[in-house]
């Protein structure tokens, strides 16, 4: 191979890449591109080369003697072939890196899209929370209606409450800090009095506990009190 040889022979006359440069009048990196095979020089800078390093243009192209060409353009016959060969290489290696800059794009975007695929499942997914509220709704004999709203966590134990209207004899058991049993005691109460009485969930996802023997309902149709 004309690159091989011409760093071979270039070596053993002492020449670096920068001296050898000097002498054809062109630069250190034109003689770099020769030698590593990315081009080649031109039937003038190649005689050019042989006599620089002291040997012929058969010796550079690796020619047997009984197949040395006689005539200059021959030689020029050879670097086209010699071109020629180095453009397909060329051209197979930018299909090459063609192919896998496709490629590496193509699972960079796919990479991408599951990631914000993922990211906006997140954000979309409902939260679960620690804590959930019920209402206990009182309708009473003179037409007002008495909502108690009760916040809760995730052990029933109650964390806030607030009426609508203000009770005018609670009893002492309405104070329980267990949801359930304060909702049983407050439908008792006003049971007591005459009053409809209606439970409801209403935020939350923390369900009261089947067990409980009142009606459960989860539609919420009134506005509630803000809890205190």
């Amino acid at each position: 191979m004309l690159s091989e040889n011409l760093k071979l022979y270039r070596q053993k006359k002492g020449h670096t890449q920068e001296s050898l440069a000097i002498q054809l009048h062109v630069v250190r990196q034109t003689v770099s591109k020769w030698e590593k095979g990315l081009s080649v020089p031109d039937a003038e800078t190649l005689q050019r080369i042989a006599e620089t390093l002291e040997i012929s243009v058969n010796d550079l192209l690796n020619t047997p003697a009984e197949e040395a060409p006689p005539l200059q353009n021959d030689v020029a016959l050879q670097l086209a072939r010699l071109n020629e060969q180095l453009a397909i290489r060329n051209r197979r290696g930018r299909l090459a890196w063609k192919t896998a800059g496709i490629t590496f794009a193509v699972l960079l975007l796919i990479g991408v899209v599951l990631l914000v695929s993922s990211v906006v499942g997140q954000n979309t997914m409902p939260m679960k929370t620690d804590w959930a509220s019920v209402e206990v709704i009182a309708y009473l004999e003179d037409g007002r209606t008495n909502i108690h709203l009760i916040r809760y966590n995730d052990i029933y134990d109650v964390t806030g409450m607030s009426d609508s209207l203000e009770m005018q004899e609670p009893p002492e058991k309405v104070n329980n800090r267990n949801v359930v049993k304060l909702v049983e005691n407050l439908k008792e109460y006003y049971e007591q009095q005459g009053c409809l009485v209606i439970v409801r969930q209403v935020e939350g996802d923390i369900p009261l506990p089947a067990k409980m023997s009142l009606p459960v309902l989860t539609a919420p149709s009134t506005p509630a009190p803000s809890v205190r």
